[in-house]
């Protein structure tokens, strides 16, 4: 195709080329130069949908004030991409989100999910939107505790999941049925959405090493229906919005295969399971 110049000046006609190469690339050839057409020239842009914004450790709906998120949904971003920086980007892939106002700190985004710290400034109330090339996504509306304790699980023998309990010895050791707790021994629970610290930490920066960070509100926890002492609760050094409890074993907790040990913090409680035998 060959379109004409619309001047009528004879010193500078302009025609423009528009050209198919062999692979289907678009081209087009001008007094400017050639110009190559991006394979996704002509697609257009899907405006992001939230489905739910969930604690990343268990995936229910109770959130807490510094904890991380997860968000589900459809076109939430055009490419895949993992933060490598820290502060926490609030922008990445292309994407961006913001809670009442507030754009927050992101770990990972996706089409279908982003991972991402809840401002350490939202409690309430909270309306969420998703940015991306495509446009705004619909408000969110959902609710942000001031505490919110969920337990992550991590990989342990067999590949099996199991909760992020460790027992404390010269070393954590991943607490399992072949691993069992004894009384009095310590123990080390990694979760997120405990809430406001202090000192004040601003969203999407690494906790410190000293001082420590530690939880304004302090997690009761259980054993077996047995009051437990909690040597610390506060975030864990070197990590973004992952906090840890560190909690002794009473003696009154029952010996057992599945004995339950329940953190409650705020109006949230997580409940998880360990094994305790005789020392």
């Amino acid at each position: 195709m060959v379109e004409a110049s619309q001047s009528d000046t004879s010193f500078f006609p302009f025609v423009r080329t528009l050209g198919v190469l062999p692979n289907g690339q678009l081209v087009s050839f001008g007094t400017a130069g050639l110009l190559q057409f991006p394979e996704d020239y002509d697609v257009a842009r899907r405006i992001p949908r939230i489905t739910a914004i969930v604690n990343s450790a268990n995936f229910k709906t109770d959130v807490g004030t510094g904890g991380l998120i997860s968000i589900f949904g459809e076109d939430l971003a055009e490419v895949e991409a993992t933060a490598d920086t820290m502060p926490l980007p609030l922008s990445l892939g292309g994407t961006c989100v913001t809670s009442n106002g507030l754009s927050l700190p992101l770990l990972y985004v996706s089409p279908n999910q982003i991972n991402a710290q809840m401002s350490f400034g939202l409690a309430g109330s909270v309306a969420s939107i998703v940015r991306t090339a495509g446009g705004l996504s619909d408000i969110f509306i959902s609710d942000v505790g001031i505490a919110a304790p969920a337990v992550f699980s991590v990989q342990g023998p067999d590949e099996n999941l199991f909760k992020a309990v460790f027992r404390v010895e010269n070393e954590l050791l991943l607490s399992t049925l072949s691993n069992p707790f004894r009384h009095q021994e310590a123990g080390v629970a990694f979760v997120t959405g405990l809430g406001p610290v202090t000192p004040l930490l601003l969203d999407g920066n690494a906790a410190p090493n000293t001082p420590l960070s530690t939880t304004q509100i302090v997690p009761s926890v259980t054993v077996g229906g047995a009051a437990a002492q909690v040597l610390y609760s506060g975030l864990t050094p070197g990590f973004i919005g992952l906090y840890q409890i560190n909690f002794v074993i009473p003696w009154g907790a029952p010996l057992g295969l599945q004995v339950p040990v329940t953190i409650s913090a705020g109006s949230v409680t997580e409940t998880f399971f360990i094994r305790i035998v005789e020392q």
